[in-house]
């Protein structure tokens, strides 16, 4: 919420994509949509004319990279017995628009300041 509030007072919307199921975090923020009931090639669509996309380690962001989407990608030791070459699941990004954060101990532990710098470079 807090991360998501310092991006709407730089003046950006943030669009939430991702599975069906996944929980609104707003429900009264003008500027935060929940997108996941669309197709996800339909997210995709929408997620490539962003200005910046924030992503986890997963399939959206190996997806975004291979169309050199500007991304953030936020990475921990979450997988078990994953104990070196902690960048493995980092995705690759053809057009080395991707800033890979890594942090021990969960996603908690994010400085979402620093977020927000690395996404002030893509502005």
């Amino acid at each position: 919420v807090k991360m998501i509030n310092e991006i709407n007072s730089l003046g950006y919307k943030v669009f939430h994509f991702g599975g069906f199921n996944e929980p609104e975090i707003f429900t009264d923020n003008a500027n935060y949509k929940i997108l996941t009931n669309l197709p996800i090639i339909e997210q995709y669509k929408l997620a490539l004319g962003c200005i910046c996309n924030i992503n986890t380690n997963s399939g959206s962001g190996i997806i975004l990279g291979a169309y050199g989407a500007k991304q953030i990608t936020l990475l921990t030791d979450d997988a078990p017995n994953h104990t070196q070459n902690l960048l493995a699941f980092a995705p690759l990004n053809y057009k080395n628009n991707n800033v890979n954060m890594f942090v021990k101990g969960g996603f908690d532990k994010i400085n979402y300041d620093e977020i927000i710098d690395h996404m002030k470079i893509f502005i």
